[in-house]
């Protein structure tokens, strides 16, 4: 009986070790109760939700790719190591990044702020012909509006470091109809908006041109306009690209002059509508050019002043010519009548005799 008992009780003990050896021998499980915590903010420092985190070893082998919640945050458990972490959202970029961060003795906190990119808006405003300058431009939402006023000479306006979103632009100046649109500034991005302004009452614009004599057209500046209409007489001088113009006309016929040192004169008359601009160029004809006479370029390629002297030059030899013609055949004249009456003499003597 006793030694049943016995037997029994070794069997019990070798049924335990079985299950306790394996235990004791398996090794300790590696700690994994590190977090990465990252907190994201804007530049007001309110929290941002739905900013991607973005969290790798730099072996490339493990990567988390995380939302941060209401209050800003976002946080993931990871294995030790040596981590980077990026906070991308669209529109904005982080000021900064982590590179080659230790994760291998506690938790790791990462603060990010989120900067809003800008946008440029860039454009010109004119009347279809010229330039505007001193425009007034206004770039506004419902939360923000800028204003600005387009450049001499071009008419350029421009705004930098503006928010993306949608915006209306109105454009505006003395003497014309405001101009309006809507236009998307894109985060980043470099955008152009050009603008044509109608006049509110009518415009007379032109350039006053002339031609070389190699029959190249330039622009005359400073030439003389003038403008005369019903009740009007207006007088101005053309810029450096030859340009003028007359604004603020009342519907009418008007007549334009224009006239400048060393140059034909110009003339044309033109009716004027409301809210219209009428373009009228002229070109002006060198008095210096050859052209001008009717047998354009008779001497060579020489122009008027040089071709005159070459006329002036052959009458004076044909004149000197002609006289020393008249006076040979005068002295002839004179021997020829001087020998008749020698002759006559001695035939009156022989009769004497």
């Amino acid at each position: 009986m006793n030694a049943l008992k016995i037997s029994g009780l070794v069997a019990a003990l070798l049924l335990v070790g079985l299950f306790l050896i394996p235990a004791v021998s398996q090794p300790a499980a590696a700690a994994t109760d590190y977090y990465i915590v990252a907190r994201v903010v804007n530049v007001s420092g309110q929290p941002m939700q739905d900013v991607e985190v973005t969290i790798s070893n730099v072996t490339g082998t493990i990567t988390y790719s995380l939302k941060t919640d209401s209050q800003g945050t976002a946080m993931q458990q990871v294995p030790s190591g040596t981590y980077n972490i990026t906070a991308r959202f669209d529109g904005y970029y982080a000021n900064r990044s982590y590179s080659s961060v230790n994760v291998d003795t506690g938790n790791f906190y990462a603060n990010f702020t989120m900067i809003e990119l800008q946008g440029n808006l860039t454009g010109f405003v004119s009347n279809g012909f010229i330039s505007i300058p001193g425009a007034t431009v206004t770039l506004e939402n419902s939360s923000i509006a800028y204003t600005t006023h387009t450049s001499q000479p071009l008419g350029e306006y421009s705004f930098s470091g503006i928010p993306g979103g949608r915006y209306n632009v109105t454009v505006s100046d003395t003497g014309y109809l405001s101009n309006e649109t809507t236009v998307r500034i894109v985060a980043g991005v470099q955008s152009w908006l050009n603008f044509t302004l109608q006049p509110l009452l009518g415009q007379i614009i032109g350039i006053v041109n002339s031609t070389t004599s190699a029959g190249r057209i330039i622009q005359l500046a400073d030439a003389n306009v003038t403008l005369s209409g019903p009740g009007v007489f207006m007088h101005t001088v053309t810029n450096s690209h030859g340009i003028y113009q007359f604004m603020s006309l009342k519907a009418g016929t008007y007549t334009v002059k224009v006239g400048k040192n060393g140059y034909s004169p110009g003339q044309a008359t033109v009716v004027v509508q409301l809210s219209r601009i009428v373009y009228l160029n002229f070109t002006l004809v060198s008095l210096s050019h050859s052209y001008l006479l009717p047998l354009s370029g008779f001497i060579g390629k020489l122009d008027l002043n040089h071709s005159l002297m070459f006329v002036a030059l052959a009458l004076s030899i044909v004149i000197v010519s002609g006289s020393v013609t008249l006076l040979n055949k005068s002295y002839n004249w004179r021997e020829r009548q001087d020998g008749k009456g020698s002759r006559q003499e001695e035939r009156q003597s022989k009769e004497n005799r």
